[in-house]
């Protein structure tokens, strides 16, 4: 199951969205870090917010996440403490822009 991991935010979601669930063929679990908002995540690059993605995290594993992705490119800033928090694997042995074929084949 793939889980994605949201900011703090309240617009729709509409077909195509990375948090919207129709945007896939297979289901998806999402988890919304509460107070990581656009300003704190990308404005400020809120060092705090670290622990509260590290949850969320570990929220989607426990819910049955094989795969964790983020709705936000800036969410990298928290993608060493996840993988170091241990209860998942990163695997960066090849850039995000080369995955994007196959991202775009599991799409509808």
């Amino acid at each position: 199951m793939l889980g994605v991991i949201g900011l703090d935010t309240g617009f729709p979601k509409y077909p195509g969205h990375v948090r919207n669930p129709s945007t896939f063929r297979f289901p998806i679990t999402v988890e919304a870090v509460k107070g990581a908002t656009t300003e704190r995540l990308v404005g400020q690059a809120d060092a705090s917010l670290e622990d509260l993605f590290v949850g969320a995290a570990k929220r989607l594993v426990d819910q049955g996440a094989t795969v964790i992705t983020g709705g936000c490119g800036y969410m990298i800033l928290f993608q060493k403490a996840i993988a170091a928090a241990g209860f998942c694997r990163i695997n960066d042995s090849r850039p995000a822009e080369n995955a994007l074929p196959g991202f775009q084949a599991a799409r509808r």
